[in-house]
């Protein structure tokens, strides 16, 4: 299980455990988080491991490791709670950075290889993409099958890794359970929660970590220039992590905004709950989302199943996520993100069709059988022993 602060990487692995208990299966999660709460449910037991999860130079070396083919102190101990836990199957919502085990079958998710995109971002500096590199192919290549989000996630593996397209099983993202429970959320009932955070009654809203590739500066720019330009007083509420790691990229989105004159415009809330996102979505004007990443991503999911319009970037696999429910943009042009922010901000017409269409679309992609293809995965998993 992902560290809390791994993003969509953890939502889709918390999703996935959801998946397993309702087809069944005894599930026993190996955690890399020394805090890692006992609150997933009935039925799952938890193993923590956060001696694994290595950071810096140490990650680094262990992806070395894995590359030469060696087995380190860590790899065998993994291996040993594995073969501790008597699982038939062991799943990784993303590869690690130790060998996969030799003495289980096991499925992967390779979350996304945008590393190969963007290897200009800080988050992809060299040492991370060939230890993503490494890793993932290892991976990958050594799974009984392998996990992606959408045809596009496909795609990459086959070119990027090397693996045979017919051991890529698409399972698209879903709303996260801790979301979706919230999902007939009243407004009244949304704003008595968010009331603490004192925020205006109309604002646009962008759910991310401070990472490059999550473009907030694109919408700071774009927020001033609709300022300087047509007068708008669009005010954005960012929700995400701004202290510890995450500090310094907070600070400089600040001074960009200050630099921009839009710093009154912008409202950092921090790490907040799934009830207040519940909240916050469900009081937004709309939910913006420039990332550069994909293929897919989870907040427009969540932002259609609250019934919120969705400006959302045009890149991978996203029109197909979207279909005809929001508006997209390009992600690379201040211009676009401007002039559909504009759009949604003045027309209460468009805004009602965007979030109806967001309704139904939502209902569509709920449709989708996750439980079945995860039965399948494992049976081809156990076979292949």
């Amino acid at each position: 299980m992902p560290e809390k602060r791994a993003g969509g990487v953890r939502q889709f692995a918390e999703s996935l455990l959801g998946d397993l208990m309702a087809a069944g299966f005894r599930v026993v999660v190996l955690s890399l988080d020394a805090e890692e709460s006992d609150d997933f449910g009935a039925g799952i037991t938890i193993v923590r491991n956060p001696s694994s999860n290595h950071t810096g130079w140490r990650r680094f070396a262990a992806y070395l490791c894995l590359a030469a083919g060696w087995r380190t102190r860590q790899s065998q101990k993994r291996e040993e709670l594995l073969e501790a836990t008597h699982s038939d199957v062991a799943l990784f919502p993303t590869p690690i950075a130790c060998p996969p085990p030799g003495n289980v079958p096991f499925i992967v998710v390779i979350p996304d290889l945008m590393h190969r995109y963007y290897p200009g971002l800080p988050e992809y500096r060299w040492p991370k993409r060939l230890a993503r590199d490494v890793v993932y192919r290892r991976y990958a290549r050594n799974a009984a099958a392998v996990i992606v989000d959408a045809e596009a996630g496909a795609d990459d593996a086959v070119r990027f890794l090397g693996v045979l397209r017919q051991k890529c099983s698409v399972l698209p993202f879903q709303v996260p359970p801790a979301i979706y429970r919230h999902r007939g959320m009243s407004v009244p009932e949304a704003a008595s929660i968010i009331e603490k955070f004192g925020l205006p009654k109309r604002y646009l809203f962008y759910p991310a970590q401070f990472w490059a590739h999550k473009n907030h500066s694109l919408l700071l720019q774009a927020i001033a220039a609709l300022k300087r330009e047509r007068n708008f007083d669009v005010h954005l509420v960012c929700a995400g992590w701004a202290d510890g790691s995450f500090r310094r990229q907070s600070e400089r989105i600040l001074a960009l905004a200050r630099s921009l004159g839009v710093a009154g415009q912008l409202h950092l809330v921090g790490y907040v709950c799934p009830l207040e996102i519940a909240a916050l979505y469900r009081c937004s004007r709309a939910l913006i989302f420039p990332s550069l990443l994909g293929p897919t991503n989870i907040p427009p999911l969540e932002a259609m199943l609250m019934g919120i319009p969705v400006l959302c970037s045009n890149l991978f696999g996203m029109p197909q996520q979207m279909g005809e429910a929001g508006l997209l943009f390009d992600p690379f042009s201040v211009d676009d993100a401007k002039n559909v922010i504009a759009r949604i901000w003045v027309d209460d017409r468009l805004a009602a069709e965007l979030s109806e269409r967001g309704r139904k679309r939502s209902s569509e992609l709920e449709k989708f059988d996750r439980v079945a293809t995860l039965r399948t995965l494992i049976s081809k998993s156990l076979l292949s022993k």
